[in-house]
């Protein structure tokens, strides 16, 4: 195929588990994106040891590309907005997809059942169908991402839905018929923020049969 498509390649052959060889290649190679289908594991193996897209993400720095079936061509893209920093690079990366093939780009907003009382959640959960508009953080990254996707020549629209994140993406997807999800990393950041943040993008990736591109946030890359 990659002969056919005239595009340069080279193949390395390596022994050992696809999960310990990659995470050893990874560490040395952070410049590539990383496209992995699935795996083809057991179901006792995964009792065993977990999901391999789990541990792909803890331990590949770079973009992942994960492809369990393959959606060609690239008409929809659906970004993931979770109203923080760390969605902000597969946002991007989202939009340079969309614009290359080209495809239609829809930023999804969830606005999640109230678990801790303080002033951005009850702001969002007053203001749902102003959110776009509204003050809040979420309204901010919406908005600029909006402005971002028009600078780019990208067709884009917003969607905001209400209730259990993992759920509302999931139904986001299907009623959609996208062909790739965009979603950021909780690994972008670092502390005790990644020892109780839901790890969102892992669920979906492993309920969905949609093509799904995840990437960590640097802040670097706002200098």
């Amino acid at each position: 195929l990659l002969q056919r498509e005239q595009v340069p390649y080279s193949l390395l052959v390596q022994n050992g588990q696809t999960e310990d060889v990659l995470a050893a290649f990874a560490r040395e190679h952070d410049e590539f994106l990383y496209a992995l289908g699935s795996l083809g594991r057991s179901q006792f193996k995964r009792m065993l040891s977990g999901r391999s897209f789990r541990h792909m993400m803890a331990e590949i720095k770079a973009p992942i590309l994960f492809v369990p079936s393959l959606r060609l061509p690239v008409r929809k893209v659906l970004v993931c907005m979770g109203g923080l920093e760390y969605s902000m690079t597969a946002e991007h990366l989202g939009m340079q997809v969309a614009k290359i093939h080209p495809a239609s780009l829809t930023l999804l907003s969830v606005i999640p059942p109230i678990e801790f009382d303080y002033p951005e959640a009850r702001r969002m959960q007053a203001e749902p169908n102003t959110l776009l508009e509204s003050d809040t953080l979420t309204g901010h990254y919406l908005r600029a991402g909006l402005k971002t996707a028009q600078q780019m020549g990208v067709e884009a629209l917003v969607k905001i839905r209400r209730g259990t994140v993992v759920q509302e993406i999931m139904a986001e997807i299907k009623t959609g018929d996208y062909d790739l999800v965009c979603m950021g990393s909780t690994y972008s950041s670092h502390g005790l923020r990644q020892f109780f943040t839901p790890n969102v993008t892992a669920e979906v990736a492993e309920a969905t049969t949609c093509p799904l591109l995840t990437a960590r946030y640097s802040r670097e890359e706002e200098s």
